[in-house]
This record gives structure tokens, C-alpha cells and sequence, in this order.
């Protein structure tokens, strides 16, 4: 019976552990620092954090390493970041790193940055290491990221493309899944950097992977700790209403190429984006074998300008929601209707 109470005490305790364990809010500063904590509060430590002299999830460029991140919880170089007030680590006075402050002061999001507190660094802190899974992974083999209905869904030839189109749309896409036994890219929008953990699917023939360059979440049905108007924005460029290119829509394309004797359509999808959306349909790019009959608006108040292999271009709005294409289509953009294509 004892045994079997402490195995319970134990499993409880490995399931309390857990819980704790996956839960970051993590936000960063292009080029400058990336922070991961366990709760959103900076004004006291986490009610989760483990006691004692202990790594932080804080990372800070290094100017004399052309503006490389060091001093994470995994102690590469020999030490990691700590906030002054939520440590009671024996050397942290003497690990304050003056430079690391002053390149953009008051603006770490750490425990006391909200009343100037200064980052030390510890080595102390690193005989006690751990390394947590904080997320915001850019690759994840046989994982399938669950996206919603606003995601866009075009064909890619490797798993490489299907990243480097999300990437191309930071501030856009927030993650990307591709699926290697089909070759479509699934672009899912920043609502994906939150809540990260519960929003994914363990299928072999899946490869994922994160953009989220701002902020995000792990625990299931968290919220991101910074606004979406913020993780929609492009890295480099300020903060804008993006209401100049807002648009939403959806096309479908019939047929678009045959599967035996099945002839097949493809539907794209535009959710919430603040730029144009332009893909090229690869299959029709060097050898015309895929000709498409119609275009159908279906959803959405963007405006589609298609061009075929031939460069044929058609644009389709809602006075013209329905086209007889009868040709190669090698690429489709979509735009609000009266912007530039």
C-alpha cells in the first residue's frame, strides 16, 4: 500500500512538473534580446520558478560578436543571465555587464526591468542548470502544426520552399507545416505563435516549423504576451495599420491536374495578411501539362490577378467573379482591389 501511495506522489509530482515546465511567454527584440518567463508579470518573480541561485531564459546580443545571443539558460558560454531580484546567486554583483543594459535601457523584459533593475551575469547559477523547451522551434520532424481556417495552402516542392515562404511573410506567417507525401505547404497565420504545445499533431509525414520573431506562448490556449498588431509586424519596419493592403479572400482553381482518371481542384486561401499574397503554382512553371478550365471568387473582398505560363494575366473582382481560363496557370496573387498588383 506505501508503495503504491509513493508511486502515485510521484506520478503526481511528474505531471505537476510538467505543467509547470511548459509554460513560457516568451517575447524578443530583433537583434538585441530574447526573453522566455513562466508568468507574464515583470514586477515579481514567477510563482513557478525553481528556487534558489537559477538560470534565466534571457539571451542578449553580444556587439563584439556581430550582435550574436549568448548567456541562455543552457550556459554555452560558461554563464547565463539572471534578473537581480529574483536571484540569490553569490556572484551576481560581480557579473553585472554594463554594456548589455545600455544598449536599449529599461526595454528587457525581465523581473525588475519595470523599475530599472539591472541584468548580472552568474556562473554560480549554471551549476544548477536546466534546459527547458521554451518553444518557437524552426524545425519539428513527424509534427503537423493545426492551423485554422484563415491558412493558405499551396503547392511546394520541398519542405526548404515551405519554410522559406513563411519566412519571406514574417509578421504574416507565424508557422508552417509541409506535408512530404503530398508537397503542400500549409502557412498558418501569427495566431499560431501562441498557445504553441497544444496546437500540434504528431504525423510522420509532416515537417514544421515556427517564424515567430516577436513573441509567443507554449501552453495550450495561452494568449501571446504582446498584441497582434505587434506579431503582425515585418522585423525592420515600423509599426503600421497595414489597413492600405488589408484584405481577405479565397479562389479555386478547376481543374487543376489529374490524379489518375480524378481530376483534382486547388483552393487558395487569404486570411488575415497585411501584404499581398503571391505564389507560383511549380508544377506549371517549366512544362505546361496542368491546364486549368475556371477561376472562381468564392470568399473574401481581395481582388486575384493570374498569369499563366504564356503570361497570360486575368484579374478577378467581384464584378468579374467567375473566369473561363483555358490555360497554364503559373501564378496567382492576391491584392486589394484597386491597389498595385
Amino acid at each position: 500500500m506505501v508503495r503504491i501511495v509513493n508511486l502515485f506522489l510521484l506520478l503526481l509530482v511528474a505531471v505537476t512538473l510538467a505543467q509547470i515546465d511548459d509554460e513560457f511567454y516568451c517575447r524578443a527584440k530583433e537583434d538585441k534580446w530574447s526573453i522566455c518567463r513562466r508568468c507574464l508579470e515583470t514586477d515579481k518573480k514567477c510563482s513557478q520558478d525553481p528556487e534558489g541561485c537559477h538560470c534565466e531564459n534571457i539571451q542578449v546580443a553580444d556587439p563584439k560578436q556581430n550582435d550574436k545571443l549568448i548567456g541562455g539558460s543552457d550556459c554555452n558560454e560558461g554563464f547565463c543571465y539572471i534578473s537581480v531580484e529574483s536571484s540569490t546567486c553569490s556572484d551576481k554583483w560581480d557579473g553585472y555587464d554594463p554594456w548589455a543594459y545600455t544598449l536599449e535601457p529599461n526595454s528587457y523584459w525581465h523581473q525588475g526591468s519595470t523599475t530599472e533593475d539591472k541584468l548580472f551575469r552568474s556562473k554560480v547559477a549554471c551549476e544548477n542548470k536546466e534546459t527547458f523547451n521554451t518553444g518557437n522551434e524552426a524545425i519539428l520532424e513527424g509534427v503537423k502544426i493545426t492551423g485554422n481556417t484563415e491558412d493558405l495552402e499551396l503547392d511546394s516542392e520541398t519542405s526548404k520552399d515551405c519554410k522559406e515562404e513563411c519566412s519571406s511573410m514574417i509578421g504574416e506567417c507565424g508557422s508552417w507545416s509541409y506535408d512530404n507525401s503530398e508537397g503542400i505547404c500549409y502557412l498558418h497565420t501569427g495566431d499560431s505563435c501562441c498557445g504553441q504545445f497544444g496546437k500540434r499533431e504528431k504525423i510522420s509525414s509532416f515537417t514544421s516549423g515556427y517564424v515567430c520573431p516577436h513573441c509567443w506562448s507554449t501552453k495550450a490556449n495561452t494568449d501571446c504576451p504582446c498584441s497582434i498588431r505587434e506579431r503582425s509586424q515585418t522585423p525592420g519596419i515600423a509599426m503600421s495599420s497595414g489597413g492600405d493592403t488589408h484584405c481577405t479572400g479565397e479562389i479555386e482553381l478547376h481543374p487543376n491536374f489529374i490524379d489518375g482518371d480524378r481530376k483534382e481542384k486547388i483552393i487558395r486561401k487569404k486570411g488575415r495578411w497585411f501584404r499581398k499574397a503571391e505564389w507560383e503554382i511549380r508544377r506549371n512553371t517549366n512544362r505546361e501539362n496542368l491546364k486549368t478550365k475556371t477561376a472562381t471568387l468564392t470568399d473574401g473582398n481581395c481582388c486575384w490577378t493570374i498569369t499563366g505560363s504564356r503570361n497570360q494575366e486575368i484579374v478577378l473582382n467581384y464584378r468579374n467573379p467567375v473566369a473561363e481560363l483555358d490555360f497554364y496557370v503559373k501564378k496567382l496573387k492576391s491584392h486589394r482591389c484597386g491597389s498595385k498588383k
